[in-house]
């Protein structure tokens, strides 16, 4: 994993105020790519160890290493969904139990309002066979059971 650094840490490091990482931040934001130089975090700048570098570049101190390896090309950072996809991930799992457990209750309830609704024997197997159901015995059906049906091939 990529070292990081808050604002205070890489000011220390380069010999320079916070404020003035904030204005080299805002003066030379083509230089410096959120997300490959910086992050933020909490409403918190972090600076990668390639945006330490490029400071030290600015300030004229070393030059950045021509090392292709050691400077991602922009196309090559994490794409929004790759850089969320954690939280995306964490998410879909708080929230699947209880969108489950919902639709599970709305559609059992309406089952069985549908259910208890009066019909008659033909309506019955006509509901059954559009659902792709049949009645396990036409003795139950007609005894107006709803519990003893069977998928079709069964």
């Amino acid at each position: 994993m990529t070292e990081i650094y808050s604002s205070a840490q890489a000011a220390e490091m380069l010999g320079v105020s916070p404020n003035t990482l904030r204005t080299w931040k805002a003066r030379k934001s083509e230089l410096l790519l959120e997300g490959q130089h910086w992050i933020t975090q909490d409403g918190q700048t972090y600076w990668t160890q390639i945006g330490v570098e490029t400071l030290q570049h600015l300030r004229g101190e070393s030059p950045i290493d021509s090392d292709p390896k050691r400077q991602p090309i922009q196309d090559e950072s994490p794409s929004v969904a790759a850089r969320y996809e954690d939280l995306i991930d964490a998410v879909a799992d708080a929230l699947t139990p209880t969108l489950l457990n919902r639709l599970d209750n709305a559609v059992m309830g309406r089952v069985k309002r549908a259910v208890s609704t009066p019909m008659s024997a033909t309506e019955r197997v006509t509901l059954l066979t559009s659902l792709g159901l049949k009645p396990a015995s036409p003795e139950l059906l007609l005894q107006q059971s709803s519990t003893n049906y069977l998928p079709e091939g069964e």
